[in-house]
This record gives structure tokens, C-alpha cells and sequence, in this order.
């Protein structure tokens, strides 16, 4: 069995749980709670029940972290869906769902945007594809 390769200071675990108590992300809180116990020497397989990560993951934000320090163990996510729509159309579209009812524009027959009919909608409007399935209900605008 190989040697682990990262072993933390008293001060470098300090760090780590200072930025747990800040980070609001709960993968980068899971990410930086799984290298402080994996860098003070607990067992993988602990990690593993603990964390529900697999072994190659945490070697590999352990990795990270030797790499990039705490950095590498943040979120790379924007939370603007990678940006495939400007501000300025997401903006229009915003005031849109706000103007017009699915059935006026027909798109379907509702009176509420469902996901499908703001698909459709985006595709008409900016040429592109919505593509989140992720979301079940109807869409609500602020």
C-alpha cells in the first residue's frame, strides 16, 4: 500500500476549518471536510462512508489541493447556466414571461409557462435550445 501523500499542520487545519464555516456550497464544503480528515489520517475507507466519495475522487481534490492550496477545492460553477444566454436576453426574457401567456403566443394551451413552452419560446426568440430537464414544474418569474 502506498504512502499517503498529504499529511496537514496544525495551522493548514485551521484554515480548512475556517473555510467550512464560510463556504455556503455544500460539494465544496463536503470537498474540503473529506481532504481535512483525509490529511489528518483518518481512513480512506471513513472518508468514503462519511464523505459518500469514491477513493479516486478524494486523491484527486487531495491532489488539488497540494496543487492550488484551498483554491482547488472550490466550486468552479458560475451558476448562470455557463453563461449560453446574455444578460441582456435573459433580461428579455424575464420581461416577456412577465408580458405574454404561453397561449397568446401559442405555444400551447396553458395559461402558465411550463418548461416545455419557455423551451420552445427561447428557440423562437434567440435561435438557441433551452435545454435544462432538470426542472418539473412550472417556471415562476419574480
Amino acid at each position: 500500500m502506498a504512502k499517503r501523500q498529504l499529511e496537514l499542520t496544525e495551522k493548514e487545519i485551521g484554515r480548512f476549518r475556517a473555510a467550512e464555516t464560510q463556504t455556503r456550497d455544500v460539494y465544496e464544503l463536503k470537498r474540503l471536510q473529506a481532504i481535512r480528515l483525509y490529511g489528518t489520517g483518518m481512513p480512506l475507507v471513513a472518508i468514503q462512508d462519511m464523505t459518500g466519495a469514491g477513493a479516486s475522487t478524494i486523491r484527486q481534490w487531495a491532489m488539488a489541493y497540494r496543487a492550488e492550496g484551498l483554491t482547488g477545492l472550490c466550486s468552479k460553477w458560475s451558476g448562470k447556466n455557463a453563461h449560453k444566454l446574455s444578460d441582456e436576453q435573459r433580461a428579455q426574457i424575464k420581461q416577456r414571461l412577465h408580458e405574454y401567456r404561453p397561449v397568446a403566443l401559442h405555444l400551447s394551451t396553458g395559461e402558465y409557462w411550463t418548461v416545455s413552452d419557455l423551451r420552445t419560446a427561447v428557440e423562437q426568440w434567440f435561435g438557441g435550445v433551452y435545454q435544462d430537464e432538470t426542472v418539473d414544474s412550472n417556471i415562476t418569474v419574480e
